[in-house]
């Protein structure tokens, strides 16, 4: 059963509502130029450097911008800074991103996990991003909405996972960066949509739940997901 530390008096879960501007969608392709750029005329190292720089600088933009991700920041963060250090260290590659392809796979199986010990991570993490009033959290429709969110983020992960494999075999460092961004993007929009209109549905059916697209628009405003690199 789903535990969450709960406000008091029904109140959603606080979250600072977010703002979107045209320095955010450059901020999602800034790790994606810092290793491009870097990688041709110093090399791996300084490319992975780089790019782990621009995606700190481009999370912490977003936070200061208010998208509810500040309880996350430390995981996220500390595993940059370790993928990072692996791929200076060993200098390869293969390594480099391969790590981040492992820890797909490893979500993969914390996320099917979840659903299958019925303490999904989607149910969890959900009000720390969006302001979910705190009678939805415990009930049945909202219990079993987030536990598909968690098997579809596991499904596009899973796949995620597969082409990067079949990338990193088949182009250069430079090539796999650029290529992974271009696909990604519009893949991870159109998963995001399609997930986010089905649980909408599903979620209207809860009494007195104002809205899924409603409580995105509140706290996001319009933004969307930007890939990593």
């Amino acid at each position: 059963m789903i535990t969450p530390h709960l406000p008091p008096d029904d109140a959603a879960i606080p979250s600072r509502p977010a703002t979107w501007g045209p320095s955010d969608s450059f901020n999602s392709v800034l790790p994606v130029i810092a290793f491009v750029g870097l990688n041709s005329f110093f090399g791996l190292k300084w490319a992975i450097v780089g790019t782990t720089v621009a995606s700190l600088y481009a999370m912490a933009h977003r936070y200061r911008r208010g998208l509810g991700i500040g309880i996350f920041i430390p995981v996220v963060a500390a595993v940059l800074v370790i993928r990072a250090v692996i791929g200076i260290v060993t200098d390869s590659e293969d390594v480099y991103f391969g790590t981040g392809i492992a820890l797909k796979f490893v979500m993969v199986i914390g996320l099917v996990g979840s659903v299958l010990v019925r303490r999904n991570v989607v149910a969890w993490a959900a009000p720390y991003a969006i302001p979910i009033p705190a009678s939805t959290l415990h009930h049945p429709v909202y219990r079993s909405t987030t536990a598909g969110l968690s098997l579809v983020w596991a499904a596009y992960l899973f796949l995620s996972g597969i082409f990067d494999v079949w990338l990193l075999r088949a182009a250069s460092a430079n090539g796999f960066v650029i290529v992974r961004f271009l696909v990604s993007w519009p893949f991870s929009t159109a998963t995001v949509v399609a997930a986010m209109l089905w649980a909408s549905r599903r979620l209207n059916q809860i009494p007195g739940f104002p809205g899924l697209l409603v409580l995105l628009d509140q706290q996001f405003g319009g933004a969307t997901t930007d890939p990593a690199p």
